[in-house]
């Protein structure tokens, strides 16, 4: 129901911040995976909940959070998804172990040309 309600969740007063849960979709949908095999990347249903949760949160203001990445021993594909979601315009990162941090850190820490061209 969460997807279904993201843009009323999103336009709720107080909401400064949402975040998508993948593992709990994908628990409710009943699906095998939320992976491709081959790619990594997210099943098509998956990716609909993730850019829709991104595209709801901007509409109203309110801060985009991505999923977290699950697989805490694969620090090269969390910081390739870690980007893509600074691309996409996420605002943050789900994290689900300390080790996790620095990568997603290092993302979203601007660096100093981007810090000069914004000023």
């Amino acid at each position: 129901m969460g997807v279904l309600n993201i843009k009323d969740i999103c336009g709720a007063p107080r909401v400064a911040a949402v975040a998508w849960g993948c593992e709990d979709l994908s628990e409710q949908l009943g699906s095998l995976t939320n992976r491709h095999a081959s790619t990594n990347e997210y099943l098509d249903v998956f990716k609909h909940a993730r850019i829709t949760t991104l595209m709801a949160a901007k509409a109203h203001g309110v801060m985009a959070i991505d999923g977290a990445y699950t697989n805490i021993s694969d620090t090269d594909g969390l910081a390739k998804e870690t980007k893509e979601a600074l691309a996409m315009g996420f605002d943050g990162k789900l994290s689900l172990a300390p080790k996790q941090i620095n990568v997603i850190h290092d993302s979203f820490v601007p660096t100093l040309q981007e810090i000069e061209s914004a000023r």
